[in-house]
């Protein structure tokens, strides 16, 4: 039986030379040249693979082919396919390690880049997270840890030029105050009192005595 010649086969009641098909005379060459019952093989004239199984009651071969052809257009379509879906899986880890990279690196740079830039300009609350375990959380603690100490140093520093304002002003009303009191002895002693400055030797003062 053949998928293609049974008509043939038919006409000639069932005898058909395979000699007339180039075909089949190189499969039944490459088939009668092996020994055994059952085998497979490769026909390089017909770019066919085949199976044998031998029915010796019969005497006859009962042949299955496969067209090379057809088997690397099959397994190409296959690599395509594989291929397309490495090329998704490729696709898909590096979005997933992008997120990765800008949740666990990009983020927390660009946080601290903040928190320097507002510590720059006089903010003393800034502070980020610093609750990971590696390095960045180590970085983003050690900027808590100086901005801190730069909120503590500026609280002192207020608090000392406030101190020194208060000084200020009170050595200035006392000066003031003193002042007060030397102009009130000049304007009510009975004798003339001339003040001299000492550097100049220049009238500073005088009482109307």
């Amino acid at each position: 039986a053949h998928p293609s010649k049974r008509e043939e086969i038919v006409a000639a009641n069932g005898v058909y030379s395979m000699q007339q098909d180039p075909v089949l005379a190189s499969l039944s060459k490459a088939i009668r040249s092996q020994a055994g019952d059952r085998f497979s093989g490769y026909d390089k004239a017909t770019r066919l693979y085949y199976a044998v199984s031998r029915i010796e009651s019969a005497g006859w071969y009962f042949v299955v082919t496969f067209p090379r052809d057809t088997l690397v257009h099959q397994a190409w379509a296959h690599a395509q396919w594989v291929l397309w879906i490495g090329i998704a899986a490729i696709v898909i880890l590096l979005a997933f390690l992008r997120t990765i990279l800008r949740q666990g690196v990009a983020k927390p740079l660009d946080q601290l880049t903040l928190a320097t830039h507002q510590l720059s300009e006089g903010s003393s609350t800034t502070e980020i997270d610093g609750t990971r375990t590696d390095e960045l959380g180590q970085l983003a603690s050690a900027f808590n840890s100086m901005a801190r100490k730069v909120a503590e140093r500026d609280t002192a520093l207020r608090e000392l030029n406030a101190d020194l304002e208060r000084r200020i002003e009170q050595r200035t009303a006392e000066l003031q105050d003193s002042e007060a009191r030397i102009r009130t002895m000049l304007e009510h002693a009975p004798e003339a009192i001339v003040v001299v400055d000492v550097d100049t030797g220049k009238l500073a003062d005088a009482n109307d005595q």
